[in-house]
């Protein structure tokens, strides 16, 4: 039985999606990690992984689409 071409090119031109540690998520926002940790206490941060007993982790898309979210329409020039 042969894969389907599509479905391999398909899968081949999505990024895959990773997890990133705590650190590495608070850097791809522009936050320290503290701010993060803030974020996580008030409700407002991006939904977050338990990767073990004291290890967070984020899936990169879940940033983004945070990110989006949060992000204003821009103004419409007169």
């Amino acid at each position: 039985m042969t894969p389907d071409t599509n479905t391999l090119a398909a899968s081949a031109a999505a990024p895959l999606d990773v997890v990133l540690t705590q650190p590495e998520a608070a850097q791809m926002l522009r936050l320290s990690t503290r701010s993060l940790e803030r974020l996580v206490e008030t409700g407002e941060a991006p939904p977050r992984i338990q990767l073990s007993g004291r290890r967070i982790g984020y899936w990169r898309s879940d940033l983004m689409t945070w990110l989006q979210a949060r992000t204003s329409p821009a103004k419409r020039a007169a």
